[in-house]
């Protein structure tokens, strides 16, 4: 009988494993000195970058000079010490501008864009003002532009300060009205130069170019406006637009014209 011999394993040695790990960490900390080495090198690049552009989207009140000089900002500053959430605030102190976004651009410029707010009419309290569609008071800008806004008149509420929204619901009422009146059908949409709520029982729509107004009520003035529209579009006759008082719109299934006495 032939025996069979067996033969023992060896034991692996762990130098094997030991140089292995060793790498391993040699490897991990050299990248953790690489890593923090160029971190360290990024940080001092960008502590350099100074402010050589602003960048500003979005204004059309404010010219870009106003702007900048709110924010106070100076050529050769240090881009990454201009905080974007101040260049926010700050801005939004202006009564005129509704929200602000800024960012960095590497390596030198800032970009600012600011979304104004829109007036929809003027407004007379303690002088001219003009109010948006959020019923915000604005002052009326220096600078010369050209508003196609109807002008709000009679309100006898006060309105409240600028820069923060009406306290007076009559105001806010004619924003409203305002608003919507700006989306009627054409030719009485570019006609509306003033609302007049001097009279307790209607609102008198101003039309520009002659002395005649458009009578509506407050609730119920996007029907009313509607079949106002629809009559000076269809049936009046514009040579004879002088010799119109009023058009009342207020009643259910008519229109009351009074007409100038000769």
């Amino acid at each position: 009988m032939t025996k069979i011999k067996y033969k023992k394993k060896k034991k692996k040695k762990p130098a094997k494993a030991l140089i292995l790990y060793l790498v391993i960490v040699l490897i991990m900390s050299a990248l953790a000195f690489g890593y923090k080495t160029l971190n360290a090198h990024l940080q001092d690049k960008l502590s350099r970058f100074e402010l050589a552009d602003i960048h500003l989207t979005g204004n059309k009140i404010l010219s870009e000079q106003e702007v900048l000089k709110m924010l106070g900002l100076k050529n050769g500053k240090k881009l990454l010490e201009i905080s974007a959430s101040e260049v926010g605030k700050t801005l939004k102190s202006s009564p005129y501008i509704r929200s602000v976004s800024a960012a960095y651009s590497l390596p030198s410029t800032l970009r600012i864009k600011i979304t104004e707010r829109k007036p929809v009419a003027f407004i007379y309290g303690r002088g001219l003002n003009m109010i948006d569609r959020e019923n915000y008071i604005l002052p009326v800008p220096q600078k010369n532009i050209r508003w196609d806004l109807p002008v709000i008149r009679g309100i006898k509420e006060k309105l409240g300060i600028q820069g923060a929204e009406t306290i007076s619901p009559l105001a806010k009422k004619a924003v409203e009205i305002a608003r919507y009146a700006s989306l009627v059908e054409m030719p009485l949409r570019e006609m509306i130069s003033d609302l007049d709520f001097s009279n307790d029982d209607y609102v008198a729509v101003g039309l520009a170019g002659c002395k005649a107004v458009i009578r509506i009520d407050k609730e119920n003035y996007q029907e009313q406006l509607f079949i106002a529209a629809r009559y000076l579009k269809d049936y009046l006759d514009y040579e004879k637009i002088d010799k119109l008082n009023y058009v009342d719109v207020r009643f259910k299934g008519q229109i009351v014209i009074k007409e100038n006495k000769v």
